[in-house]
């Protein structure tokens, strides 16, 4: 099986508007995995939030500062069991 990959720098998803605006896109594209980097999602509520706001699986590592968080965010057709998630201190890396 193949996949459409994609990696993106978004500088922040903590306005709501670019978040869904975003999201949206990515629905619409034919990407099955996004690689999201710089985030600036800062704490397990912004998590929570997001994850409902993105309709397929996510996996989140927040940052400790507004320069730092990562996520992969899955399509919600794509069902990929993904164990023993590793994410460091510093919101930048996620290994699964």
């Amino acid at each position: 099986m193949s996949y459409s990959i994609i990696t993106i720098n978004v500088n922040g998803l903590r306005d709501k508007g670019k978040r869904l605006k975003l999201f949206h896109y990515f629905e619409n594209k034919r990407y099955d995995i996004i690689f999201v980097q710089e985030t600036h999602c800062g704490s397990d509520d912004d998590v929570v939030l997001w994850s409902s706001q993105w309709q397929g699986k996510s996996i989140w590592n927040n940052g400790s500062s507004q320069s730092k968080g990562v996520a992969v965010l899955f399509k919600k057709q794509l069902d990929i069991p993904f164990t023993n998630i590793i994410k460091d201190n510093e919101g930048r890396l996620i290994s699964f």
